[in-house]
């Protein structure tokens, strides 16, 4: 293990009043289940600590499909402006602005729609809903997603299609 991570983990075993090798077969126990779960405890780990983010940043919390459905286009435009700071101060460089805006859009959008990321394209969609819902998320996710590459200093194609959108990243500004 190495020094940095044991150093980290005594710490926060000391917090608990546990022991480090205590604390580090929860951890462990825990990772174990969540990844055996079909869960990514990567794309768990940046779906929290976005989730985080946003509560601290705008006090936005997850909302069911009615509240969602029931967003005036500028408060999604102001939700985009907000995730588009949110992954602006989030990335170090350039070349983290990407991988933030995807792991941003992936989160968001996987809680209410089905989500397609191939490299750079990403394609949201939502079947399940009847075509009066899935016109107004799409809308929705169109003026969401502009807005957030509008922030974030990203160059992109969003398409709207009968019940899904198109966005092909082409880079970060």
């Amino acid at each position: 293990m190495r020094s940095d991570i044991y150093n980290r983990l005594s710490e926060n075993a000391s917090k608990k009043n546990y022991s480090a090798y205590k604390y580090t077969n929860e951890l462990v126990e825990a990772a174990l289940d969540i990844e055996e779960s079909g869960v990514s405890l990567k794309d768990i780990k940046d779906e929290i600590i976005i989730m985080e983010k946003l509560f601290k940043y705008k006090r936005i919390i997850i909302v069911p499909l009615t509240a969602i459905s029931n967003i005036q286009q500028s408060q999604w435009i102001d939700l985009g402006r907000g995730f588009g700071l949110l992954i602006r101060q989030m990335s170090l460089n350039n070349n983290q602005i990407i991988p933030i805006f995807i792991s941003v859009i992936k989160f968001f959008f996987s809680l209410v729609g089905a989500i397609s990321i191939n490299n750079n394209q990403i394609i949201i969609s939502f079947p399940i809903y009847p075509q009066d819902i899935q016109e107004k998320l799409v809308s929705s996710a169109r003026d969401l997603i502009t807005s957030i590459v509008d922030i974030a200093s990203i160059s992109a194609n969003i398409q709207e299609e009968k019940g899904q959108i198109k966005v092909e990243i082409t880079s970060a500004i």
